[in-house]
């Protein structure tokens, strides 16, 4: 099975910042935003004072076994101090086996 990774230098996601919103209302704007914090390269260390130390964060995705996969991929969340989320999904891959058929896991 191989890999395909898409690297795109041209492709810079960032969140949303500020009291400004982008969608229709606030509930939606929250879990957008939450997905967008998830997949943005650089975030404040601490959210409480965003102009502070940023860390960079790193995104991984397991593209799906199909040659077209279903357009709602799976978002796990994981990690935490001392547990990077690409050691998690080793120890559970094969729960997810059947996700991972047709659907990307990110």
């Amino acid at each position: 099975m191989s890999t395909f990774t898409r690297r795109d230098p041209s492709r810079h996601v960032r969140a949303p910042r500020g009291p400004q919103k982008t969608c229709k209302n606030w509930v939606i704007e929250a879990a957008y935003r939450m997905i967008q914090n998830n997949l943005d390269a650089e975030v404040a260390e601490n959210p409480a004072d965003p102009h502070g130390r940023q860390i960079r964060l790193a995104v991984a995705v397991v593209k799906a076994v199909s040659t077209v996969p279903r357009p709602d991929p799976l978002f796990v969340l994981a990690g935490g101090p001392g547990e990077a989320a690409s050691t998690f999904y080793a120890g559970v891959a094969g729960a997810f086996a059947w996700i991972h058929r047709d659907r990307d896991i990110v």
